[in-house]
């Protein structure tokens, strides 16, 4: 937009703008790690679950019904296993969401979208692109 505006003003506020909404959506995207979590894909990896612990869990203690085991069956490293215990959602993902989003609103800003009430099919289209996008980056990303 700054090649058909060249206002610094606007450029400043845009590059603000999605500065503050990355943060937000980092800031988001780690709390929401730690509280759902989820197995990244080289958790045995790292877990190296002893066949002991395991049995004793399969009977009670730290485990329930050979379904879910807690991470005190684990023998490795207690940082590399807490990593190994955040996977959802993406960071990527999230940056690209938080990203694109702030894109399509500010795109709505510039070229007047949704005040007017109809408006050019290629504004409609220019405006939709980030979130078709961020939708690609994520679901490209929950395929791998």
């Amino acid at each position: 937009m700054q090649i058909r505006v060249r206002s610094f003003w606007d450029f400043n506020n845009a590059c603000l703008g999605v500065l503050y909404s990355l943060i937000t959506a980092a800031i988001f995207q780690v709390f929401i790690k730690w509280l759902i979590g989820g197995l990244r894909p080289h958790f045995l990896d790292v877990c190296k679950p002893d066949p002991t612990l395991v049995r004793a869990a399969a009977n009670g203690v730290g485990g329930f019904q050979n379904i879910y085991f807690t991470p005190d069956i684990c023998t490795g490293d207690r940082k590399e296993i807490n990593d190994s215990l955040e996977s959802m959602p993406s960071g990527h993902a999230t940056a690209a969401f938080a990203g694109f989003v702030y894109l399509y609103l500010y795109l709505n800003a510039k070229l007047k979208v949704f005040s007017n009430y109809h408006p050019s099919l290629w504004k409609l289209a220019v405006t939709y692109m980030p979130l078709l996008g961020a939708c690609l980056i994520a679901g490209a990303l929950s395929i791998e």
